[in-house]
């Protein structure tokens, strides 16, 4: 289960909302077996993109098809579709160093001595959100993934079993 927290000041107070998981498990599908308008799409989505693998999927009631690859730069790539081709998430990896000071603070803010084994950079609804997603090892040596919007005022916190 993720645990989302958003920090809104409201009368010097901090709001706190809990959600549920979003996303069903999928099934693998041969890239050339995507639907047209998907495939069509995948070279505009990320120029010079190489993708190796696909699968469609359930995510908040409506299908996706999430395809794996590596950017023209050789980073690990995660692009998710709308079966129409619209693109609503492209994620790739970057350094710790990539992540701007104000997403590192809030990470620091939330879970002091974190760990992080891997960063991630998620832009969604065809660009307009920007989240960081951080995968490592909290202080408490429990695995965590900490999803942090751009701005640094809204963070996702989920514990791995």
């Amino acid at each position: 289960m993720a645990v989302f927290f958003s920090r809104h000041v409201v009368s010097g107070l901090v709001a706190l909302a809990t959600v549920g998981s979003l996303c069903a498990g999928g099934s693998q599908i041969p890239i050339d077996q995507l639907p047209v308008a998907v495939f069509e799409s995948m070279g505009t989505a990320v120029p010079g993109a190489t993708y190796s693998r696909a699968e469609k999927k359930q995510e908040l009631g409506m299908e996706v098809y999430e395809i794996m690859g590596k950017t023209s730069d050789g980073r690990k790539l995660r692009l998710v579709m709308s079966k129409e081709g619209r693109t609503l998430d492209v994620s790739t990896d970057v350094n710790l160093k990539e992540v701007p000071q104000n997403v590192v603070d809030t990470l620091n803010r939330w879970l002091k001595g974190f760990q992080t084994s891997a960063v991630t950079r998620s832009v969604r609804d065809g660009g307009t959100r920007v989240w960081y997603e951080f995968d490592g090892v909290s202080n408490t040596n429990q695995k965590t993934v900490i999803e942090i919007r751009a701005d640094g005022k809204k963070v996702v916190i989920e514990e791995k079993q």
